[in-house]
């Protein structure tokens, strides 16, 4: 294991960010050098599992890259089953998508293991919209969105354990929140029908049946991609028990045009061998990983998203627009529906201190 240069608080930290900027970077190359040599498609899939579970602590990630696998699993066999059975009827189709994000998101709220139930509630979107119209291929698509996310799982697990693994402490435990519940099953169960809890429940379903009602009427570049993407983050919003959307839409669309779309412009085109782009993506990897927090997460998912990295690469000046579009539309449509929610959110009370009774 690395020494840190000093013992201060600071410089002891600067070598953390260091080393885990370096397994996240490490683990990303080798997960898109494998997915080149065995020519898999979907690679961004398996990248976004790595940037989801690069938590800081060994026992952090390996639990989060389980539950995700595990949810994965289960959120691809129910997207299966709900396109074998509604896939001819538009309106049958949204009635199970719609009915799925509810209960799986009431599941989610009661659960000790949320994130697992979370990955079920929104894979069967992701599951219809990629493959729509041609649901005949759900099977192909279901089987290599598992097998990636399962490898980038497997590799930065691997990853963290052997290089400089930091052990699990309470405060990483509330920060990741990969620790205990704080309530036990019985009162998450009782806390489903509080009114704050069953108006957030409905909240993602809600927004979907709008998003999949605008693009059915309307013809929208994005395609499919609107209504999945609208009931993919209005689950987060939920799970984080509803934050005002309008507040990171702005910071999305900066990004996409700002950091990723120059870097699949002016950078990507460039690149003629597989050393070459396996070098950026670590350098680039690497910069977002020692940013950390919200800034990783927005590179790391917009870059890969839309850089489409295969061996059969393709660049488009259209795709970055395209990209920042469908990030105004779905803002656009969440924040309008959470606008008609949040006079009927109930206001938690928190106690201040010196306000006791």
């Amino acid at each position: 294991m690395v020494t840190p240069p000093d013992s201060s608080p600071t410089g002891a930290k600067t070598v953390i960010r260091h080393q885990e900027a370096f397994k996240l970077a490490l683990s990303m190359t080798l997960f898109y050098w494998l997915a080149l040599y065995l020519n898999w498609p979907l690679t961004e899939y398996g990248a976004f599992a790595i940037a989801i579970i690069s938590l800081g602590t060994a026992e952090a990630s390996i639990e989060k890259g389980s539950s995700r696998v595990l949810g994965t699993t289960v959120g691809i066999l129910i997207g299966f089953v709900l396109l074998g059975l509604f896939n001819s009827n538009p309106c049958l189709m949204l009635l199970a998508l719609s009915v799925n994000l509810f209960m799986i998101g009431a599941v989610m709220k009661a659960s000790q293991y949320p994130y697992a139930w979370f990955m079920a509630a929104f894979l069967p979107l992701i599951v219809w919209a990629d493959t729509y119209p041609h649901f005949e291929n759900a099977f192909y698509f279901g089987t290599f969105r598992w097998l990636e996310t399962t490898a980038g799982v497997i590799i930065f697990s691997m990853i963290e354990w052997m290089f400089w693994p930091q052990p699990e402490s309470e405060a990483s435990q509330v920060q990741t929140g990969t620790g205990p519940e704080p309530n036990p099953p019985a009162s998450a169960l009782a806390r489903l029908w509080e009114p704050r809890t069953l108006i957030e429940l409905l909240f993602p379903p809600l927004a979907f049946i709008v998003a999949f009602v605008i693009w059915y009427l309307v013809y929208l570049p994005p395609g499919s991609k609107v209504p999945m993407l609208v009931g993919v983050l209005s689950l987060v919003l939920a799970r984080e028990s509803v934050s005002p959307p309008w507040k990171i839409w702005p910071a999305l669309v900066a990004a996409t045009l700002f950091v990723a779309a120059p870097m699949t412009w002016l950078i990507m085109p460039r690149l003629s061998t597989g050393a070459e782009l396996l070098t950026l993506v670590f350098s680039y990897t690497y910069i977002a990983g020692y940013l950390g927090g919200a800034p990783k997460l927005m590179m790391l998912f917009l870059f890969f998203a839309m850089a489409g990295i295969s061996n059969q690469q393709q660049y488009s000046f259209q795709l970055p627009i395209d990209a920042a579009l469908l990030v105004v539309i779905v803002g656009v449509i969440i924040s309008v529906v959470y606008s008609l929610f949040e006079p009927f959110i109930p206001k938690r009370q928190i106690a201040l201190p010196g306000n006791e009774q």
